[in-house]
């Protein structure tokens, strides 16, 4: 298991509350990759627990091991670098989802189909109707509206051996017409319109990557609720603290 602890130090979030990675950030008493760590551990779906990131004392017995984080790296760099470290297949999760629990790790965990990359993924509605208000970034699909999640599996062999191309794409994320060249433009005005179906989209993402890469969607919206600014870190500390 690779949790995922780092941070742009230039992050104002961080800035904010003077730490070096998200995972450090205070949230209603505990630094926020506690509650990660905690529900991963009562989970009783992970074994060992690998943290890319500074660890704090008040989360160190939950963590197996700690990984070194490149430095001025991206994080693809920092995730590489963990898969690097590991043997066979490994659950990946990133440190700023403090709402998540115990059951929607093991629900994942039970439900994993056979791919190199599992991308566990939410619905609006049940964002929505257990966390009225949050903000998140979603995708429209025949199936319904999405948001990405927090939670990933990954086999390290294939996905290094694609390496180039898997950079090519992350690089890309942010260009529509960087991601227009490497998807096509029937992919993206499929985005664009709703008319592209989620397992049409699996298809390409596999295509395009060079392994299989497939979607899960999870029931439990706190996988999918990543603290990405201050505005999210006091809603957060507001709702751990009630």
């Amino acid at each position: 298991m690779l949790v995922l602890g780092g941070g742009n130090p230039a992050d104002p979030l961080l800035q904010h509350y003077g730490v070096p990675a998200k995972g450090l950030v205070p949230l209603a008493g505990r630094p926020m990759a506690s509650y990660v760590l905690a529900a991963l551990k009562h989970s009783g779906a992970v074994g060992e627990v690998f943290y890319l990131g500074p660890v704090a004392d008040a989360f160190q017995p939950l963590v197996s091991a700690c990984l070194p984080v490149p430095e001025r790296g991206t994080p693809l760099d920092t995730l590489l670098a963990g898969l690097k470290a590991v043997s066979g297949p490994c659950l990946v999760c990133t440190a700023d989802v403090p709402f998540l629990t115990a059951a929607a790790v093991r629900d994942f965990v039970e439900r994993l189909p056979q791919a190199a990359i599992v991308y566990a993924i939410v619905r609006r509605e049940t964002c929505e109707g257990q966390f009225p208000g949050a903000r998140r970034t979603y995708v429209r699909l025949r199936d319904g509206t999405f948001t990405g999640g927090n939670l990933f599996a990954i086999e390290p062999e294939p996905v290094l051996a694609h390496l180039p191309l898997i950079r090519r794409v992350v690089e890309a994320r942010k260009s529509p017409l960087a991601i227009a060249r490497i998807a096509g433009w029937d992919l993206v005005f499929g985005l664009v319109l709703g008319w592209l179906e989620l397992a049409a989209l699996e298809r390409r993402a596999s295509q395009i990557l060079g392994v299989t890469a497939r979607a899960l969607e999870s029931p439990y919206a706190e996988v999918g609720m990543d603290v990405d600014d201050l505005a999210g870190a006091q809603a957060a500390e507001r709702r751990l603290s009630a």
